[in-house]
């Protein structure tokens, strides 16, 4: 397992985090067979700051948006296991060695997830709706960036819906879950999210958006079980 894993990172002017992303990737116990950079044609440092690490296999994204991005990532790993990382996050150092002991112990599940933890960037504004325990302790994350999956699992749940700019998670783990698939909980802070003004999530209105749209398409697939 351990010689069979893609991590998948996507960025987007992502010069101010990059770098500390990639390196918690390099610090894992296990070292994964590739990390597949997927690059949203940024317009800053990235690309310089990619070609700094000789492991990363860095890709000039032909599509566009996030969606876009990890399908790309996942059309191209090599990897039996997939784990995705935002340019702007950084994962904690057991991470890796954590999801595969699990994995190990425990066959049958071929989806895992694990605790984030947010951090505030200085000088940033807390936006509403992020509670205290979030910073403190962290709280289980239904997000990529704590996700460790079987590759060939996702021809059931199915890729990434690139028709949503923000809640193509949201409503891939709404698939997820709707699917009845097993997925491994651990009580690990495995993700580490940072708030800044640049999030995705800050677009306070489309998010709403579409999340309706995800709970809609989940109560709809509810009604036809």
């Amino acid at each position: 397992m351990e010689n069979n894993i893609s991590v998948i990172l996507v960025v987007k002017n992502g010069e101010s985090y990059l770098a500390q992303a990639i390196e918690s990737v390099l610090a894992q116990a296990i070292s994964p067979l590739e990390i597949l950079l997927i690059d949203g044609n940024s317009q800053d440092a990235t690309p310089e700051i990619a070609s700094r690490y000789p492991n990363v296999t860095y890709i000039l994204q032909s599509g566009c948006g996030l969606a876009n991005a990890r399908n790309c990532g996942l059309s191209l790993a090599r990897g039996e296991w997939v784990f995705f990382l935002d340019c702007d996050d950084y994962w904690s150092p057991d991470k890796l060695s954590l999801q595969v002991e699990f994995h190990r112990s425990n066959p049958l599940y071929e989806f895992s997830v694990g605790r984030v933890k947010f951090f505030l960037e200085s000088g940033t504004m807390l936006r509403p709706g992020f509670r205290a325990n979030f910073f403190e302790i962290g709280a289980v994350g239904y997000t990529p960036g704590t996700l460790f999956a079987r590759r060939s699992a996702f021809e059931r749940v199915g890729f990434f819906d690139e028709s949503l700019a923000i809640a193509c998670d949201a409503d891939w783990f709404a698939r997820l879950k709707d699917s009845d698939e097993k997925v491994g909980i651990l009580e690990q802070v495995l993700l580490h999210k940072r708030i800044h003004s640049n999030n995705l999530s800050g677009k306070v209105q489309q998010n709403r958006h579409e999340l309706m749209i995800v709970l809609n398409r989940s109560l709809k697939r509810k009604r036809q079980k």
